[in-house]
């Protein structure tokens, strides 16, 4: 679904009610997948409010940027992000996936097919 930019409609809730319907008694719920951060606002709508959802994308990345700063490594250039993107097959919804990803619609300017 992710792949075809299904994060929002009616086809990805119901997908999402059924996968977490018997998830109702849980403290925490790991979203372990990289896509799985893009149903989470659909995820977080089917589970109890006290269900905590860690979204370990964003755990990572947070470390990965205190790791930076305590070794000095961080960029300190402030440019915009500079994408190529290479892909197989341009038929595919990458494009408007990857551009909702990045929160980027420059992103399709730096698409090739190969």
């Amino acid at each position: 679904m992710a792949e075809e930019g299904w994060i929002d409609n009616e086809i990805a809730k119901l997908v999402i009610h059924e996968y977490v319907k018997d998830l109702k008694d849980i403290d925490a719920l790991v979203l372990g997948c990289t896509h799985y951060p893009l149903f989470q606002r659909l995820i977080k709508q089917e589970l109890s409010e006290k269900v905590k959802i860690i979204n370990t994308g964003k755990m990572v990345s947070n470390e990965v940027k205190e790791y930076l700063k305590k070794k000095h490594l961080e960029n300190e250039k402030a440019h915009q992000p500079n994408y190529k993107i290479y892909l197989t097959d341009t038929e595919c919804n990458f494009i408007q996936v990857a551009s909702r990803l990045v929160q980027d619609k420059t992103i399709i300017k730096n698409i090739e097919k190969i």
